[in-house]
């Protein structure tokens, strides 16, 4: 599918990304904000080809609507004070599986149902789409003004063209019970200590 217009609105396909944190199926609120349907696309800063050019494309879109709707000089300025909010995030900012100084991601949300399909354009399940797989996306830009300036990516419809390893913060069991606790016992901690009970055991028993 080629990027189009939908009436005055710019609709573009997305480069192929890591999907983090789908909710996908059922709009969710988060702190008191509206209900919405979102996954964070994660990409790699080295992108090349085709996906190199549609992450072209949005940075070229999110800048054409912040300036529209912000006009130019206000937009720059508020960019060079770190004081508008772009789409785009480092990597950096998250400590958990999938993040990290090599990419950069973004949140597509919407208040309605995205269509979700696979690579042969057939309806997914949730158990399908996972933190991890590879997925691309349909998306339009939007401004905002209400708790600071900024522009943001609204979902269309996402497309998972690929599996991958899950992200996962959980630790395998063998992890967690592994030999070298085989002389952690119970009975060294029960023992009293030299400053007596530990400490809130009135409070269990």
């Amino acid at each position: 599918m080629a990027d189009k217009k939908k009436g005055d609105r710019v609709v573009l396909k997305t480069p192929v990304f890591r999907v983090s944190f789908p909710q996908l199926f059922e709009p969710k609120a988060y702190g008191g904000s509206p209900a919405k349907c979102s996954v964070v696309a994660v990409w790699s800063k080295k992108l090349e080809g085709a996906d190199l050019d549609r992450m072209k494309a949005m940075l070229r879109l999110a800048e054409k609507t912040a300036i529209e709707k912000f006009g130019e000089e206000t937009f720059r300025k508020l960019r060079k004070l770190g004081k508008f909010k772009w789409p785009f995030r480092d990597g950096e900012e998250k400590d958990m599986e999938g993040f990290g100084p090599d990419v950069v991601f973004a949140t597509l949300s919407t208040k309605g149902l995205p269509g979700v399909i696979g690579r042969h354009r057939e309806r997914l399940s949730e158990e399908d789409v996972y933190a991890g797989c590879h997925a691309w996306a349909t998306v339009t830009c939007y401004s905002f003004d209400n708790e600071g300036k900024g522009v943001a990516f609204g979902l269309n419809n996402l497309q998972k063209v690929g599996e991958g390893a899950k992200f996962s913060q959980r630790t395998d069991a063998e992890e967690d019970f592994d030999e070298a606790t085989d002389d952690v016992w119970v009975d060294d901690y029960v023992d009293p200590m030299d400053g007596g009970e530990p400490e809130g055991l009135e409070g269990l028993v």
